[in-house]
């Protein structure tokens, strides 16, 4: 285990190369509103990668150090009051009472949400601490650069909303799920059906609600945006020139088949038919561009059917 000297020393000599990787790029990076989506690529400079992670995991164990194993255990159960606050946010669509080139009041987003200014300011106030919005002016509120992207990506916005809105409650759920279901294999079985309150899974659920199954399936292409979970490792990091001949690939569930289209248009060679529920791949076929519709097939198929 390293000290907090050898971490300190190791943070600032990793952080000053990555700063002037940064400056070679021209590259800035903030919490500002106008700051780029995504930490600038990485692709093709595997020791910049390998710095920046060491970074991350050094700064997040310096900080525990200064902390103490007491204190390093309040974030567990805290967790939850920050999740508390992250869902207040979307379901009272905070972000939309604030402007993204000005500032908006306590009294002034309240009016907005119809939520009394004493509900509203600590929850904010609480979503600040995660950089979901800022308040550089007393009782003046700012949007952050994560709070900006929300409102601009419609696909994040979605993502964020699914996460908040069943993610997180079924998490909640998790134990109770054990405790009923025990080691049962039946699809609806889950802490996300007790949530719900369905016997439905999730995805006849969300066919029952055009609203849902179309933030669901936002949802899904706003995972694409989060860098860990990107489709371009699975287009980069598989040799799929190697396997020759032109073959079928069969996504299944693969939603509105966004995977299957960039595959498709990296790899000339390949052939997809991409299996989901109608609303998805009526999504999928509206959207594919002309020049794949020879080799990107959209099929109604339910992956929990033989």
């Amino acid at each position: 285990m390293s000290s907090i000297k050898e971490l300190s020393e190791r943070i600032a000599r990793k952080s000053a190369i990555v700063e002037k990787w940064l400056a070679g790029k021209n590259a800035k990076v903030s919490f500002d509103q106008e700051a780029k989506d995504e930490y600038p690529d990485t692709d093709g400079e595997s020791e910049i990668g390998m710095v920046r992670m060491v970074v991350i995991d050094d700064t997040s164990a310096f900080c525990d150090l200064f902390l103490g194993p007491r204190e390093v255990l309040a974030p567990v159960w805290g967790a939850a009051i920050d999740n508390a606050a992250q869902q207040f946010i979307y379901h009272f669509n905070i972000l939309h009472a604030i402007p993204l080139d000005g500032e908006a009041t306590y009294a002034e987003i309240s009016a907005k949400v119809g939520l009394s200014e004493r509900k509203v300011k600590p929850v904010v106030r609480k979503a600040m601490l995660n950089q979901m919005l800022r308040e550089d002016v007393p009782d003046h509120v700012f949007q952050t650069a994560s709070s900006a992207l929300l409102l601009r990506d419609h696909n994040m916005m979605n993502y964020y909303g699914f996460f908040v809105e069943q993610i997180l409650p079924a998490s909640a759920k998790l134990t109770e799920a054990l405790k009923k279901y025990k080691d049962s294999t039946t699809a609806q079985d889950t802490a996300l059906s007790l949530t719900l309150n369905t016997k439905d899974v999730l995805f006849k659920y969300l066919e029952q609600s055009p609203e849902l199954m179309a933030r669901f399936v936002g949802a899904m292409e706003g995972v694409d945006k989060d860098p860990s979970q990107s489709q371009k490792h699975v287009i980069t990091r598989y040799s799929w020139t190697e396997l020759g001949k032109p073959l079928l690939s069969i996504s299944v569930g693969g939603s509105s088949g966004f995977l299957s289209v960039e595959l498709a248009r990296n790899y000339p060679k390949l052939n997809f038919v991409v299996e989901d529920y109608k609303k998805n791949i009526e999504q999928g076929a509206t959207q594919l561009l002309s020049e794949l519709t020879e080799r990107v097939k959209f099929v109604l198929h339910n992956f929990f059917d033989p």
